[in-house]
């Protein structure tokens, strides 16, 4: 006996084997799908009778035109070492006016610098403990130490320290009313 449907077809839900083949041909066209295209061809003229049903990423065949001889050539590059950043660490010269280094007191590495910015006019970095000058560093240039060249605002003196300890520095025209600081290098 024929399943039937009300208009009297044969109704395929009802066979198992038809409906499976449905859901098998619905899945592999659901899978194949992103690999084909069911555009016309350009330049076509009018709608085709049919899509054409271009495979994407289809491998390719290799048509070989000679034979194919390999040598290796091995180079070695050197791998270049890394230059490690050493920081410059900022220091303020009388920030807006007042008689004071900001920050009075840092900690840095060896090979750190330091960077002191003059923020007002008439003063110096001068190294030592007021008002003895040792000789270590000065600016602007790290020389006559014991005399007071001052700096204007804007003017910048740089130095790296390249061995651990503790320094202490000093404006030499106000280091007696306080304008004093220190630096400890860590190895």
């Amino acid at each position: 006996m024929r399943h039937t449907g009300e208009e009297g077809k044969i109704n395929p839900w009802r066979k198992p084997i038809a409906s499976l083949a449905f859901v098998l041909i619905c899945a592999v066209m659901v899978a194949t799908l992103p690999l084909i295209s069911l555009a016309a061809p350009q330049g076509a003229v009018g709608t085709p009778l049919y899509l054409p049903v271009i495979l994407k990423n289809a491998p390719q065949t290799a048509t070989p035109t000679g034979i194919a001889t390999a040598t290796a050539t091995t180079t070695l590059t050197p791998t270049p070492t890394e230059t490690p950043l050493t920081p410059t660490i900022p220091i303020t010269v009388a920030p807006g006016g007042l008689h004071v280094f900001s920050p009075i007191s840092i900690t840095i590495h060896v090979n750190d610098t330091v960077r002191w910015t003059w923020g007002d006019d008439f003063h110096t970095v001068t190294s030592g403990t007021y008002p003895t000058a040792d000789n270590q560093f000065c600016s602007p240039s790290n020389s006559n130490c014991g005399v007071a060249n001052t700096s204007n605002a804007g003017a910048t003196f740089d130095r790296k320290f390249s061995a651990p300890g503790t320094y202490a520095y000093f404006c030499q025209i106000h280091g007696g009313s306080g304008m004093t600081a220190t630096i400890v290098v860590m190895p």
